[in-house]
């Protein structure tokens, strides 16, 4: 028998985990281009929203860890 509740909240997990780091990355890349040196064809753009980005990085992070320790207390 498949376990609904348990994958429900494993897919809640991988979903925050995803906003997070994709939001982080979206913060760093500029970043880690210029550090690297890496010239890319056209300037990497930068967020048009800071603040949304920051709201999904805060999103993120607290759905993973919701979903963790729910996972975690079963």
């Amino acid at each position: 028998m498949i376990p609904i509740p348990q994958l429900a909240v494993e897919l809640v997990l991988a979903v925050g985990a995803a906003l997070f780091a994709a939001n982080v990355w979206v913060l760093l890349r500029p970043a880690v281009e210029r550090r690297t040196g890496g010239q890319a064809k056209r300037p990497t753009p930068r967020p048009t929203s800071v603040r949304r980005v920051w709201l999904n990085v805060i999103i993120g992070a607290v759905v993973t860890v919701w979903a963790a320790a729910t996972l975690l207390t079963r």
